[in-house]
């Protein structure tokens, strides 16, 4: 339930039916909102490699031709 005012209430289920959510996507979504998305798994794992490759000497000064075939390899 959410407090809407001192007396008043609006249950959860009626705000997803107005949205058009079913309770089950709504919980799904709220257990698993913590956890990353491919997409952030992906970007710190690229982070990861150009940190290395640069740590490498592999920089702007090599080219980014270079950093892209590493990267690529990984």
């Amino acid at each position: 339930m959410i407090n809407k005012k001192k007396d008043q209430t609006i249950s959860v289920a009626s705000v997803l039916k107005t949205i058009g959510v079913s309770r089950s996507g709504f919980y799904s979504y709220k257990k698993n909102e913590n956890l990353p998305t491919q997409t952030q798994i992906r970007n710190e794992h690229l982070q990861k490699e150009i940190k290395k490759n640069y740590s490498m000497g592999i920089n702007a000064n090599n080219g980014c031709g270079q950093g892209v075939r590493m990267l690529n390899k990984s």
